[in-house]
């Protein structure tokens, strides 16, 4: 009798165990909340599948893709600055990609991504690029299509501006980015 309460007792703790186990793993790998910024604009790309929010007094526009004979892996190229400033100082830049990191790298010879040191961004694979002027590209990969390769940059200190303010605001738009698809 005390065996068959033994052996009872260490299945049922068994079973806890992990079931406990298995709910912290599954909790772990849902996807994190929507983390929406009260009084900031929504930039949603449904082609692309992917949105990111900026500052209510910001704006952006689309850059034109430079014309090429090879087929670049660059689709879309979204600039985004405050309502006020020049057309030629940028402090955030979003960049899409279709391929793979080795063919985003050619493209942009002057980047260089560190692929032994992601870090997690809202729960997605993030690797860090360097350029020119200590511009730093944030390379978030899509948890599934793995070429789909979307590229934050953050020209901050080579606006002149404020930089303390832009880099704040720059991981605040971060910490919105989402793939929607």
């Amino acid at each position: 009798m005390k065996k068959i309460t033994l052996i009872i007792l260490s299945v049922t703790l068994g079973l806890t165990v992990m079931s406990s186990v298995y709910g912290l793993a599954s909790r772990a790998a849902a996807p994190k909340p929507e983390r929406l910024i009260t009084g900031w604009q929504l930039f949603r790309d449904d082609t692309y599948g992917f949105q990111i929010q900026y500052p209510a007094d910001w704006k952006f526009e689309e850059a034109k893709i430079p014309e090429s004979e090879d087929d670049l892996p660059l689709k879309r190229i979204l600039l985004f600055r405050p309502q006020s400033w020049p057309s030629s100082v940028v402090p955030v830049a979003v960049e899409v990609g279709v391929g793979s990191l080795d063919e985003l790298q050619r493209m942009w010879s002057i980047l260089a991504i560190d692929r032994g040191n992601s870090i997690e961004i809202s729960g997605y694979e993030v690797f860090f690029g360097t350029g020119m002027y200590d511009v730093v590209s944030r390379v978030f990969v899509h948890p599934i299509n793995k070429e789909l390769l979307i590229a934050v940059r953050d020209n901050v200190d080579s606006t002149g501006q404020d930089s303390k303010y832009l880099s704040e605001i720059v991981q605040r738009m971060l910490s919105t980015f989402r793939f929607n698809k």
